[in-house]
């Protein structure tokens, strides 16, 4: 079991800029998160293997052991209320949000069975501060020169006003599915590459509305390139032939 001082703590302030080509650069950037000088990710402790994971939005407040910023995790019922949003929207997102990570690398996200615990905890803020963080608690450092992750945590402050769409305006509401996406990357195992160009930089822009060549090169380094679909596999067979 890990202790407090394998848990890192990812402060995500998302701050909105106007983009520009300084951004545009930094869009193929991407940095591994890494604990006491080792990335860490899901599955396997190898870079370039996939891996699976299980989420689950909690039901109950949760005191989680070796979590720093997400200690206290507790239903998003308040969240909602604020924020005029039914369950079954923020579920909507989560599962949007999760399946950009899914497109870009070999990982495979799952809601946790009933009555089984979940490797990624999503859930409000016991003590609203910020905006979002994420919790990342990796194994003991193994021989292969990577950790395996095993716990991941998203705590949102419900005091702030959360939305659906697509547009993110200073002073208002924050887009749900682009924070998800965002802390998920820390919970999968990718850092800040800088303040801004990346779904994963620290300071995040109205023009980034999704994962960029950087976001995704990480997520392949740490997982490998997602499996193609048998339609996929088909239509490029068909191609070649021709």
């Amino acid at each position: 079991m890990a202790t407090l001082r394998h848990a890192v703590v990812i402060l995500a302030v998302l701050t909105v800029l106007a983009g520009g080509a300084t951004a545009a650069r930094a869009s193929e950037a991407f940095r591994l998160l890494e604990l006491d000088g080792l990335p860490v990710k899901w599955g396997e402790p190898q870079l370039s293997l996939g891996g699976t994971v299980s989420y689950r939005i909690v039901e109950q407040a949760r005191q989680v052991v070796g979590a720093r910023n997400c200690r206290t995790l507790v239903p998003i019922d308040g969240l909602l209320q604020r924020s005029a949003m039914q369950r079954d929207e923020f579920r909507k997102h989560l599962r949007a949000a999760v399946a950009m990570w899914e497109a870009a690398a070999d990982i495979s996200f799952v809601p946790a069975a009933p009555d089984s615990d979940a490797d990624i905890l999503i859930g409000a803020q016991g003590k609203p501060r910020g905006i979002a963080f994420a919790d990342v608690i990796p194994s003991d450092t193994g021989a292969t020169g990577v950790r395996a992750i095993l716990r991941g945590l998203i705590c949102l402050n419900p005091d702030h006003q959360w939305s659906t769409d697509q547009t993110v305006l200073p002073g208002r509401s924050l887009n749900l599915q682009r924070v998800l996406a965002h802390e998920l990357g820390h919970t999968i195992g990718l850092d800040h590459p800088g303040p801004r160009g990346a779904l994963m930089s620290f300071m995040l822009g109205d023009a980034v509305r999704g994962l960029q060549p950087g976001d995704s090169a990480g997520a392949v380094l740490l997982y490998g390139r997602p499996k193609l679909a048998a339609t996929d596999e088909i239509v490029e067979t068909a191609a070649t032939d021709e």
